[in-house]
């Protein structure tokens, strides 16, 4: 389910995802924004549900280009590029009473392909395990619940990048 919202919120019930996911969202948000959204994603998720964020990282060789990028557009209108420390990410765990259970680094291979395919600039990704399935997702952290035990759900989640919360 796919629901349009401009606020720091996830407009749903409590308790009712088994998965969330934050795919190039925390890349452009403020910490504070961050928080927000993993802390109404704790809010929804399921016990023993998984919640996934991708995030750039100074530390992730193939981001800092992106830096530099992002450090030549002068343009007050430019895409804002947010870049988080793993410090962070583990510093929101304790304050929301997860706990992290993996964080991949960009030449981890994480994502899964089932199939191949052709990204839109043309490059082909084929089948096997890739680096990511955008380059600017390369850099990612599974976290889970510490009040409740892993489930089955894991198998999909380790197939992805980003941060999981397991709640």
């Amino acid at each position: 389910m796919f629901i349009q919202n401009r606020h720091a919120t996830i407009p749903v019930p409590d308790g009712i995802a088994d998965f969330v996911t934050f795919f190039s969202v925390f890349t452009h948000l403020l910490d504070e924004d961050i928080f927000r959204f993993l802390a109404e994603a704790k809010r929804v998720a399921k016990p023993g549900g998984r919640i996934v964020f991708s995030f750039l990282d100074f530390e992730c060789e193939p981001h800092w280009s992106l830096f530099e990028q992002t450090i030549a557009d002068a343009r007050p209108e430019r895409i804002i590029n947010k870049f988080v420390a793993k410090s962070s990410i583990r510093r929101w765990t304790r304050a929301l009473a997860v706990t992290e259970e993996r964080i991949y680094d960009g030449a981890d291979r994480w994502v899964q392909l089932v199939e191949s395919f052709t990204y839109s600039d043309g490059r082909r990704a084929g089948g096997g395990w890739s680096t990511s399935a955008n380059p600017s997702l390369s850099c990612g952290t599974f976290l889970r619940s510490s009040l409740h035990s892993i489930r089955s759900t894991f198998a999909l989640a380790a197939t992805l990048t980003g941060t999981t919360f397991t709640h």
